[in-house]
């Protein structure tokens, strides 16, 4: 399987529902009429702006503030939770997100949701490559560096697809702990079906130059 198989099948999570499921099977590739929109929509008009947007995503992006509270409840010790959680204004910003990481947190990933993050990344550099804002070379370098990190924070595809989910839960500022579950079930016939990307491509696949 190449590299851009995977990362295809990766940029397909960003579908729902029965387009998921077409598009990751397929290992469809995103034309390049639908990469420009895609661009567009993020006020993305030349290579300095795309540069930018790609440098946010990977030193910051949606999972910043998330991993600075996690961090701190973390930090924390078990019984004192509970305490920071009863004096914490309930009407205060970040109330639900403490609430729903305290619940959440023995099944969050190493990699938290870097996930959200990096498929919006591979997104971009798709677009860039087939727009001519990257070059090949650069596109598949940024690229390869990408899924590394998602491999580093992922153990296998189950892990991702929760980082994914909660990284959606966030940027829809939804904290209701069945936000996942809801979602999950359009991802159960790919985890299902032999002829899904989950059988056939090995998420911890070797990214050397010979075998892509």
């Amino acid at each position: 399987m190449s590299l851009q198989k995977l990362v295809n099948t990766i940029i397909s999570f960003r579908y729902r529902r029965e387009h998921f499921t077409y598009f990751s099977h397929s290992f469809y590739s995103t034309s390049k009429r639908q990469l420009k929109s895609e661009l567009e929509m993020r006020n993305i008009s030349n290579g300095k702006k795309l540069k930018e947007q790609l440098d946010w995503l990977w030193d910051t992006g949606v999972r910043y503030e998330f991993q600075r509270i996690l961090n701190t409840i973390k930090m924390t010790p078990p019984e004192d939770r509970e305490e920071q959680m009863r004096i914490m204004p309930k009407d205060g910003e970040h109330y639900p997100l403490y609430q729903l990481l305290i619940k959440q947190m023995y099944r969050i990933p190493k990699g938290g949701i870097v996930a959200i993050d990096m498929t919006e990344y591979l997104l971009l550099i798709t677009a860039g490559k087939r727009l001519g804002y990257l070059s090949e070379q650069e596109a598949d370098q940024l690229a390869i560096q990408a899924v590394k990190l998602l491999q580093q924070g992922y153990q296998n595809w189950i892990e991702f697809i929760y980082g994914y989910s909660l990284g959606q839960q966030i940027q829809a500022i939804n904290y209701d702990t069945k936000f996942i579950e809801q979602n999950y079930k359009y991802f159960q016939h790919w985890l299902y079906s032999k002829k899904s990307p989950f059988y056939l491509i090995d998420w911890q696949m070797d990214l050397s130059p010979e075998n892509n």
